[in-house]
């Protein structure tokens, strides 16, 4: 658990991986606020299939701050989603998030993360990159309305 401030006052959060009681409050805020959602058939697979699949939460006491999925396959994790709450987005939060996941990967001796993101998405492009991840290519129609970028980090 680390203190973060938040609206002029120290909140603690804390980073962790997510089971089956969690369901719920990530698929609510996965419905929110994810323009294609993954819907919790798809959520409670990903909790029970931990051998290739881990939810990532970062909470307070009283909420979900956001989630991150990351998949792994030969060593080579990959961002299937990463969502905050609305009203803890542009707060560091993300990076918070990010950040500890990327460390916990490098424990895990992942090689690298490789994520694909909405061309239109400023704001998590420069997380991002930010984050050490070197754009790798576009993938032209991916998502109905936009392109995707390809991003990677080699740990």
């Amino acid at each position: 658990m680390s203190q973060y401030i938040w609206r002029k006052r120290i909140i603690n959060v804390k980073f962790r991986k997510a089971n089956l009681d969690d369901l719920n409050r990530i698929s609510k805020i996965d419905e929110l606020f994810s323009k294609n959602t993954m819907g919790k058939c798809f959520l409670e697979n990903e909790i029970r299939n931990s051998d290739i699949s881990t939810i990532y939460l970062l909470e307070n006491k009283n909420d979900l701050i956001g989630f991150l999925i990351i998949r792994i396959n030969d060593m080579k994790a990959e961002i299937v989603n990463f969502v905050i709450d609305l009203k803890f987005q542009n707060k560091g939060f993300g990076s918070k998030l990010l950040s500890n996941v990327i460390k916990d990967l490098k424990i895990k001796s992942v090689k690298s993360i490789k994520l694909d993101v909405r061309k239109k998405n400023i704001i998590a492009r420069n997380l991002y990159e930010k984050k050490g991840f070197e754009r790798l290519g576009i993938n032209k129609s991916y998502y109905l309305d936009d392109d995707a970028l390809i991003y990677i980090r080699y740990l």
